[in-house]
């Protein structure tokens, strides 16, 4: 693990952060899971062109032209970043966390053939930057953040080309949220390379301080936004429509909270249950334990055509 004071630790906190402690995180009322609500169109229309060949990318199809296990495999180089105010404590997301949490996402993947190999972790002790913030651009995706400090931390530490996952930790996510993350996009040029990640409160990890959020599973969503999942609910609120564009999530018109009985939720009147366990609703972490094998198509057909595809 890298341990860095930032700046120097001579830069004074801005009113957009102050000192928190981790282990006396108190948030009062449900935690906002994911700030990806209705994609950006220009990435709605690339995954929907995509949708038409996720059977290409499919297990089944695989099998069919005796393709291996390993060589369908995706190993993405993964980094683990931690911003961590000045008052934590040496336990607080270090090493250990930080493999638990690299653990938590190997093993919702695997299975689908999707591997995070760890490139390193860095721990960044600084108020100035372990309180997340960000803005939008003209498109609605992450455009940068209004603390400056912010924004060269992650110039500082984001390397690798577009297939590199970094996964950014801090004590606290603006607005109540849990996590947010940048989906896949053909056009995004390498001038915009810092913004690309997912972004995840650190007490969400395995072990953290957020009740009912604190088995790592906010990561494993995220991630999955940035391989090109959308949620399994509609983000507008109707029955009708593409959806998320995979076929064998059904059709489901508001997102789950706490980890309702099985077959109990059903929100619209087409054929299938709402989708509770799957990692792409926003049930509980101990409720979510599953992805579709069409989003495990969707996965490999755009890390191949889209996260390979750009050349930076």
């Amino acid at each position: 693990m890298q341990i860095t004071n930032f700046l120097a630790a001579a830069v004074a906190v801005t009113p957009l952060v102050a000192a928190h402690s981790p282990l006396l995180s108190s948030r009062s009322g449900r935690p906002s899971r994911c700030a990806n609500h209705v994609p950006p169109p220009k990435i709605y229309d690339q995954m929907s062109r995509l949708a038409d060949d996720d059977v290409t990318y499919g297990r089944v199809h695989a099998a069919e032209i005796g393709q291996t296990k390993c060589k369908r495999t995706i190993k993405v180089p993964t980094w683990i970043h931690a911003a961590v105010p000045e008052n934590a404590t040496d336990a607080y997301l270090n090493d250990a966390s930080l493999q638990k949490q690299l653990d938590v996402l190997n093993a919702a993947y695997v299975d689908h053939d999707v591997i995070f190999v760890k490139e390193g972790f860095t721990r960044t002790v600084s108020d100035s930057i372990s309180v997340f913030s960000y803005s939008d651009d003209a498109e609605g995706a992450i455009g940068g953040s209004p603390n400056p400090d912010i924004e060269a931390y992650w110039k500082q530490y984001r390397t690798g080309d577009y297939k590199t996952l970094h996964i950014w930790l801090y004590n606290e996510m603006t607005a109540g949220l849990l996590g947010i993350a940048t989906f896949p996009d053909l056009d995004k040029p390498e001038s915009d390379k810092w913004l690309d990640g997912v972004h995840a409160d650190g007490n969400s990890v395995p072990g953290g301080s957020l009740d009912k959020y604190n088995l790592g599973i906010t990561v494993v969503h995220e991630v999955g936004h940035w391989l090109g999942l959308f949620h399994v609910f509609s983000d507008e609120g109707i029955c009708g429509g593409d959806g998320d564009l995979v076929a064998d999530t059904p059709a489901q018109s508001e997102a789950t909270y706490g980890c309702p009985a099985d077959g109990t939720k059903d929100s619209c009147p087409a054929p299938g249950l709402d989708s509770i366990h799957n990692y792409m609703d926003y049930s509980d972490d101990v409720c979510l334990t599953e992805f579709t094998e069409g989003q495990e198509a969707r996965v490999h057909n755009s890390w191949t055509n889209i996260r390979a595809a750009v050349q930076w």
